[in-house]
């Protein structure tokens, strides 16, 4: 893959933009093309172990975080699983040989890392918190139909 190719472009057509939206210029740029059948399997699997970006998860032997990113990753073959953990034990900042595939910066250059590359099977879903958010959620959506509601019947006569 050409540097071109990894921003969106492929023989002189561009196909999507990865470009920051704060418009810094940034030496690797983060897109890349797959092939159908990379997209299906990470989907799958990610399917079967019911995982999604930004879910907590307990990753075997490391603590507790949230999944930023799943997907292929350009340091080893199958599929990875970035996580920023809640302590300062991770190896990275979400970025591996130059590739950032997402964002977890400490919070002085001096400090640790809070990034970690792991296998899907090496992350356990934290059920509790999650279910707990998607209550938060519908809570969230059924007020505002309660309130649109409430605003209809007090507009009629």
């Amino acid at each position: 893959t050409t540097p071109n190719e990894k921003g969106g472009w492929r023989n002189g057509v561009r196909y999507f933009d990865c470009s920051r939206p704060d418009k810094r210029k940034v030496r690797y740029l983060n897109g890349k093309f797959v092939k159908r059948e990379q997209i299906e399997a990470i989907l799958q699997e990610t399917k079967e172990n019911r995982l999604e970006v930004s879910d907590r998860v307990e990753v075997s032997e490391k603590g507790i975080g949230v999944i930023r990113y799943i997907g292929y990753a350009s340091f080893g073959p199958g599929i990875w699983v970035g996580v920023e953990l809640d302590e300062k034990i991770g190896k990275n900042p979400g970025r591996v040989k130059g590739v950032t595939y997402f964002e977890c910066k400490p919070p002085s250059s001096q400090a640790p890392y809070k990034g970690i590359f792991v296998r899907l099977r090496k992350c356990q879903l934290i059920e509790e918190e999650n279910e707990q958010k998607e209550k938060e959620e519908e809570n969230i959506i059924s007020e505002n139909k309660q309130e649109k509601l409430d605003q209809q019947t007090q507009s009629q006569p």
